[in-house]
């Protein structure tokens, strides 16, 4: 396989759909430490696009590689490739390369606690997929973990900053949409991960679990933004009525448990949060400034008594 020919499947080893998610928590940290963008900035942001989702999704894959064999779900190459047995020397060291990579660009950053959480970036791909720890089939935890998702590339922006906003309780339970929406995705595979044998939270609490689990995050989020309504009004409101949508499909789910209902919830909100998310970024580059700029700067200082 030349090196053209494992480019292309490390790309959809990726799974490009979820680059924008670290982004923009890595953006939001920088954004909330009042960082601008330089060239360390931009190779940071860089290494949370390709490297580091191959590195946590490349790590999944080589682990359960007999299992994806199997699995239906790989038929799509939005969710990966399978990998092959000739694939796997060169996965394995591009994720050691990419490892190396995220390192050492923290350590570059002559920030301590940056570096930190470099390296924290690199040991939790390792232990969500990787034994001994294997956090991906230790239920609820493997629903639970994936808050890392969003703390630490925020982290890792607002360190450059010499912020720890992100250490405030109202911005962790922000990140909790992030189980949520894992909670939902193991009751859309419950049939496929019971066949192999899968321990995840639907499978061993049961789909109708999972989905009250997702929908109690989710109205969590909500509380917090009803609470504090009154210091963005406008953004509040968005946020409230996407976040009630969100809680109506989960818990439909929730009365009808199945892995169907799962998967078509999970679909209508990700094709949500896709036209969000590029309705944001087409904004920002269309007027240099972010969506109803004015009343988060007014709004984020005020919630976290900045």
């Amino acid at each position: 396989m030349d090196f053209l020919q494992k480019l292309r499947k490390a790309f959809w080893i990726s799974r490009p759909l979820f680059w924008l998610g670290p982004l923009a928590a890595y953006k939001a940290g920088l954004w909330a430490a009042g960082v601008d963008m330089g060239p360390f900035q931009w190779l940071e942001a860089f290494i949370f696009s390709f490297p580091a989702s191959f590195l946590i999704y490349a790590l999944n894959d080589l682990h359960d590689r007999e299992q994806d064999l199997r699995n239906p779900r790989k038929d799509n190459k939005i969710w990966g490739e399978r990998l092959e047995k000739k694939d796997v020397g060169w996965v394995r060291n591009w994720c050691h390369a990419f490892a190396m990579m995220m390192a050492g660009v923290g350590i570059l950053s002559l920030n301590p606690l940056h570096a930190f959480f470099a390296f924290m970036g690199v040991a939790f791909a390792f232990f969500y997929s990787a034994p001994p720890v294997r956090l991906k089939e230790r239920p609820p935890f493997d629903s639970l973990s994936s808050v890392a998702y969003g703390i630490i590339p925020f982290a890792l922006g607002a360190t450059l900053g010499g912020s720890l906003i992100f250490l405030d309780l109202r911005f962790l339970i922000l990140c909790m949409g992030l189980p949520a929406v894992h909670a939902l995705l193991t009751v859309a595979d419950e049939e496929e991960d019971r066949k192999m044998g899968v321990r995840t939270f639907s499978t061993v609490y049961g789909g109708r679990a999972a989905a009250a689990f997702s929908t109690a995050c989710i109205l969590l989020i909500f509380a917090l933004f009803t609470y504090y309504s009154g210091l963005a009004p406008t953004i509040a409101l968005i946020a409230q009525l996407s976040l009630l949508f969100a809680a109506s499909l989960t818990a439909f789910v929730v009365f009808r448990p199945t892995p169907k209902n799962a998967k078509l919830a999970f679909k209508i909100l990700a094709a949500y949060g896709v036209i969000w998310g590029y309705f944001l970024l087409l904004h920002y580059f269309l007027t240099g400034t972010y969506f109803m700029h004015f009343d988060f700067a007014r709004a984020i200082p005020a919630l976290f008594g900045n």
